[in-house]
């Protein structure tokens, strides 16, 4: 370990509520032996819990369906199990945001995070203009959900106005970045707005968004400590252990303590 990741703290028992580790139903694993090299990283990284979120009614990815997913959950914790890793695995899914959402909570065809509760991670074309964003939650809500907007610093209209997302999260939407955007992995422009949301207080979790098993393995070591260096242990703590928690326990989000009314 170098002296740059020595200055500073992890929390313990880490827990990630957006990542492809289940194999074969969408751009994540490509089979078994993939998705335990991803359980290997999020163990020497430092994680207990990951809550999965395959990309669920996502047109690019038609094999996947809420019982698939909690089925592969299953298959995926006996995996773990086999291979003494200590990591509890969860269902959960990406749902894509069309037309037909609300028909799919009315029908249950999906899988909150963590796999029960309210909670739901929401994801939109990157192109999209976010304009139903506060009815959107409203009618949401309206059906119990407390919807979560996967990696917010992706979205192009966010970054040509990053004020909305404050009016968003009053709208009811809490904001979960993905760790990969905060090390530019993702362009400049998700690095510059997902560090500025950061600073704002506008997050409320940060997951890795893994997709595929690491070529180094630092790997997710190095965005945690980008991480902590950007916003110190205590906000760090909060983005990667306490509202995870909290959102498993079926409890509110913690806010920033910085982030004005």
């Amino acid at each position: 370990m170098s002296w740059f990741s020595r200055e500073v703290k992890l929390p313990a028992g880490m827990i990630d509520i957006h990542n492809h580790v289940l194999p074969g139903i969408d751009d994540g694993a490509g089979d078994w032996a993939e998705s335990l090299e991803m359980m290997r990283s999020f163990v020497a990284a430092g994680y207990s819990t990951v809550s999965v979120s395959s990309h669920l009614h996502h047109p690019l990815f038609t094999e996947s369906s809420a019982p698939v997913i909690r089925a592969l959950v299953q298959a995926a914790q006996e995996q773990a199990d086999a291979h003494s890793l200590p990591l509890r695995i969860l269902p959960g899914c990406e749902i894509y945001y069309q037309d037909g959402l609300m028909e799919w909570i009315d029908t249950g065809a999906y899988v909150p995070v963590g796999g029960e509760g309210a909670y739901l991670l929401i994801e939109f074309s990157i192109r999209d203009t976010l304009r139903v964003m506060k009815e959107l939650a409203f009618q949401l809500q309206m059906k119990g959900i407390k919807p979560i907007l996967a990696h917010p610093e992706r979205y192009e209209a966010l970054q040509a106005r990053p004020e909305m997302a404050r009016e968003w999260i009053r709208a009811g939407w809490w904001m979960q970045l993905d760790l990969p955007s905060i090390v530019g992995e993702t362009g400049v422009y998700v690095q510059r707005l997902a560090v500025q949301m950061l600073k704002e207080g506008w997050f409320h979790i940060a997951a890795t968004d893994l997709h595929k098993a690491p070529e180094h393995k630092d790997y997710l070591h190095k965005m945690l400590i980008k991480l902590v260096k950007l916003v110190g242990e205590q906000e760090a703590e909060r983005l990667l252990l306490t509202n995870p928690r909290r959102l498993l326990a079926g409890k509110s989000l913690e806010e920033a303590d910085w982030l004005e009314d």
